[in-house]
């Protein structure tokens, strides 16, 4: 084994050693500058790669999230026009019923009140056939109305016409024009017939009718 000097102290050391026990210097110091170099270059090149990729990275996850958020955007604008739509559509529909209900109440309570009338007046002695002829004329404006179900007064005028015993009642008296329905013999008869119809049509109150 020979012995050098150390270029930088010039202490005396193994030609075999790298670096120098006294001041600490490395023979080959420029070699190590390189290799301190490329390894720093190196290192640079893998952090801008890294930083690189991390960015196309974020610059895709961005690009999913404008993408979701316009997806999101569109959809509650849907839901909106949807949620508007059905809404113009109720309104429409209650508009429709309000104005179902005007043209019909007034036809529906008279003939309620007609009702009431025929009772109260074959009860009181009038004549029966006289009583049902003018109850007669409410009832053809009745028959004439025009049924929404969606409506209450729809569905009152439809129970009556068709659940009730208005049907049964209009065919034997008021579609019956032979029978004298006044005979002294047979009218308390008729007006005990008469009066169980009435009393279950009279169960069917108009909507309101009370308020």
């Amino acid at each position: 084994m020979a012995l050098v000097k150390c270029k930088y102290c010039g202490h005396e050391i193994s030609d075999k050693a790298h670096k120098c026990p006294n001041c600490g210097k490395y023979k080959n110091g420029k070699l190590l500058i390189i290799g301190c170099t490329i390894v720093s270059c190196i290192l640079v090149i893998c952090i801008g790669i890294g930083l690189l990729l991390v960015s196309k990275q974020n610059s895709h996850i961005k690009g999913q999230l404008e993408e979701s958020n316009s997806s999101k955007t569109m959809k509650s604008a849907a839901l909106a026009s949807e949620g508007v739509g059905i809404i113009n559509s109720d309104l429409s529909l209650k508009l429709s019923i309000l104005k179902y209900n005007e043209s019909v109440r007034q036809e529906v309570y008279s003939f309620y009140e007609a009702i009431l009338t025929l009772q109260n007046d074959i009860h009181s002695g009038k004549s029966i056939y006289s009583s049902i002829q003018t109850f007669s004329k409410e009832a053809a404006k009745f028959d004439e109305l025009e049924i929404d179900e969606q409506s209450e007064f729809g569905e009152y005028i439809y129970n009556m016409q068709y659940l009730s015993m208005y049907p049964y009642f209009k065919a034997q008296f008021i579609d019956n024009n032979t029978t004298d329905f006044d005979a002294v013999l047979v009218r308390s008869g008729y007006v005990i017939v008469i009066d169980t119809y009435l009393d279950e049509m009279i169960k069917h109150i108009p909507p309101h009718y009370d308020e």
